[in-house]
Order: C-alpha cells, then sequence, then structure tokens
C-alpha cells in the first residue's frame, strides 16, 4: 500500500501514529505535512519566497483570489470596519434574540450553525436593499457547498448553472452599484468593489464575495465543535468562561486542518528534502496538539487558556500565520464565545446521530441533535 493510500484510508490516524514530532510527514511522495510548530510557521511566513502562497490552500487573502496585496489589506481593514459595526449592534439581547430566531429548540448540527451564521451575518455580505435574488442566491450556494456532504447533493451540471447564476446575478449588481455608489460601506460587496481595480475582472469580485460566505458559513463548524465538547466532555461550570471553551475547541479541531503551499525550488524542510513543486503542508492539526507545548495536548482542558500565555503560544495555528492570517481571528472567536454562552445558559444538550468524524477539507464535528431550553 503507498503512503498516499495509507494516508487516505484514515488520516488523522495516520498523522497520529506517523509523527514524532519533528519531521515532515510523507503522506506520498510529494507531498509533506510539518507539524513542528516553528517550522510550519516559517513555512507560511515566507520569509525566503521558497513557496507559491497564490495556490490552493493557500488562505483567504490569495493572491489567486483577490489582486495585490495592496487590495487584500485595504479589504481587510474595511471587512473588519463591517463586522466590527455589526457586531456592536448585535450584542447582549440581540444576540440572545437571533440565537432563538434561528437555531431551532430541537436542531441538526452541524448544518444548523453554518445556516446560523449565514443568517447572522446576512446584512454583512449584503445590505437589506440588495436585490432579493441575491439572497436567494448565497443560500443556494451554501446548500451545494458549505454544508456537511453538500457536494453529493447537485449533479455537476446544476452546479455549472448556479455558477452561471451567481456570475450574472452578483456582476449585476455590481454593475448597479459602481452607477450609482454609496458614501460610505453599507456591506462587504461594497467594499470589495471600493478597493477593486478600474480594469479588475467582475468576476474575480464576485469570488471574494463567494469566499466570504462560505467562510462565514464554515464558523457554524467552530460552533458545533464546541457544543460537542461540552456535551460529550462535561459543561466544567460557570468558573470557566466561553471564550476558553471556544479557543480549546479551536485548539482541537482546527477547522483548516491543512495549508498546503506549492514549492518555487528544491530547498530543504526540517532535514527532508522539497523538489520544486512538492507540496508543503503546515499542518494546525498536528501543530495544536504537540505534546512539547500543551500539557495534556490531546485532551479537552478549556481551563489552560487562564494563563495569558497561551494565546502566544506558537503551537495553536488555527488562524494560520503570515500574510494569511485570518483577518477577522478575533471577531469570529468573540461572536463564538457569545453564542455558546447564549446556549450554556439555555441548558442545552445533545443526541449524537453519528460517532463518525467527517474529514474533508474542514474539520465536521460528528452529526447531533441539539435540544435546548429544557430543565
Amino acid at each position: 500500500m503507498s503512503l498516499f493510500e495509507q494516508f487516505s484510508k484514515d488520516p488523522i490516524a495516520y498523522l497520529d501514529r506517523t509523527f514524532n514530532g519533528a519531521d515532515p510527514v510523507a503522506i506520498s511522495s510529494d507531498q509533506f505535512c510539518v507539524g513542528d510548530p516553528l517550522t510550519a510557521r516559517r513555512v507560511l511566513s515566507q520569509a525566503e519566497d521558497l513557496y507559491d502562497d497564490s495556490a490552493d490552500g493557500a488562505g483567504f487573502f490569495s493572491a489567486q483570489r483577490f489582486g495585490r496585496r495592496s487590495q487584500q489589506v485595504a479589504l481587510r481593514t474595511q471587512a473588519r470596519l463591517i463586522f466590527r459595526r455589526h457586531l456592536d449592534s448585535n450584542a447582549g439581547d440581540a444576540l440572545a434574540s437571533a440565537v432563538a430566531a434561528n437555531i431551532a429548540a430541537s436542531s441538526e448540527w452541524p448544518d444548523a450553525g453554518n445556516w446560523f451564521f449565514v443568517r447572522f451575518f446576512r446584512s454583512v455580505l449584503l445590505h437589506d436593499g440588495s436585490d432579493p435574488r441575491l439572497f436567494a442566491l448565497i443560500d443556494d450556494i451554501i446548500k451545494t457547498s458549505s454544508l456537511v456532504s453538500a457536494g453529493s447533493r447537485r449533479a455537476s451540471w446544476r452546479r455549472r448553472l448556479l455558477r452561471l447564476k451567481r456570475t450574472w446575478l452578483v456582476t449585476g449588481e455590481i454593475s448597479s452599484r459602481k452607477k450609482a455608489p454609496a458614501l460610505a460601506p453599507r456591506d462587504l460587496l461594497d467594499v470589495i468593489i471600493a478597493v477593486a481595480e478600474a480594469d479588475q475582472p467582475l468576476e474575480e469580485l464576485v469570488d471574494i464575495l463567494i469566499a466570504f460566505a462560505l467562510s462565514i458559513s464554515s464558523t457554524g463548524f467552530v460552533l458545533g465543535w464546541a457544543l460537542y465538547l461540552l456535551a460529550t466532555e462535561g459543561d466544567p461550570g460557570p468558573s470557566v468562561p466561553s471564550d476558553w471553551i471556544v479557543l480549546e475547541a479551536l485548539r482541537l479541531w482546527p477547522t483548516p486542518w491543512m495549508l498546503g503551499r506549492f514549492a518555487k525550488r528544491e530547498h530543504e524542510v526540517a532535514g527532508t528534502h522539497i523538489d520544486q513543486g512538492d507540496v508543503v503542508i503546515a499542518c494546525p492539526y498536528l501543530v495544536n496538539r504537540h505534546a512539547n507545548y500543551w500539557p495534556d495536548a490531546g485532551k479537552f482542558v478549556p481551563e489552560r487558556w487562564a494563563n495569558p500565555e497561551s494565546l502566544r503560544n506558537p503551537a495553536f495555528l488555527t488562524f494560520g500565520h503570515g500574510l494569511h492570517r485570518c483577518a477577522l481571528a478575533d471577531y469570529a472567536t468573540e461572536i463564538l464565545s457569545h453564542t455558546v454562552e447564549v446556549l450554556r445558559s439555555r441548558r442545552f444538550g445533545i443526541e449524537l446521530k453519528d460517532t463518525a468524524r467527517p474529514l474533508g477539507p474542514l474539520f465536521y464535528p460528528p452529526a447531533f441533535t441539539l435540544h435546548w431550553g429544557r430543565d
């Protein structure tokens, strides 16, 4: 059996069994997983310009996805302002109301978490005055691309048709907004238009809006993991704040668990020879569970985050590192923590439907039914 066949059979078991704490793990003749925290950070930092970071898996703000670095910086900055404004206007009772309105007293997970964040950030993606057909389009894209097993739900010709529809509708909205620009950004699409260059293809602007939608939706997987861990490992009680629980869920089950880079030229990574064209993968799953950096690294111990030094631990790579580190990491942690707190206060419980751990480009929690509001 080849290395890749062994890896594909059970990737997590293979990595757990093979990683020795220092050396890259070969998962094929030309793909290598890096789990040492410092080595992984060097790979992602691009300090020596060894990798092509425009490739798939390079991160949200890769060159392939959105233009020049200056545009990415402007997009990060303005997107943060949009998210901050929304979070400030939906705190406290407003968030509790949003949870009650969008998470049923009995709901199916992890999909329910994805839908919650899509609904909660609806006006961040597209303000309420946008073409109504766009909201239905976003829902259709989420159903096709972001839910567990979504890929098997639609024939390839329907997916191609959906792509044509999204291009037609979103480019139409962009053209309309360009004719009558807003005085200040109302949503992420306004931000994308504002930082775009005059000759930038509209399809590229469509792609970045959809990437935002899918990233927002995938936040639901983290919420699902936090609730799953609380239910299966036990809630440590009110003395442990919900932000520690979220951080521990992010550490144990990082949603993007493989951050790949293509080698531009021959070099060595931790003594392993890398050829041009090989794929070097910084693996947050391995990094975040490194036994030399975390006591009881594989266990759910949210109390570890009481130590402020935990936030500076190099063995925490969930949000990436370097140029492509998640720009909204702190906001994501904030809204996740508040949502977990609301559900903890409502005495939720879960019924496991499947103990299998689905695995693809993202880590999904096992399927479960969540009940809240019960005494």
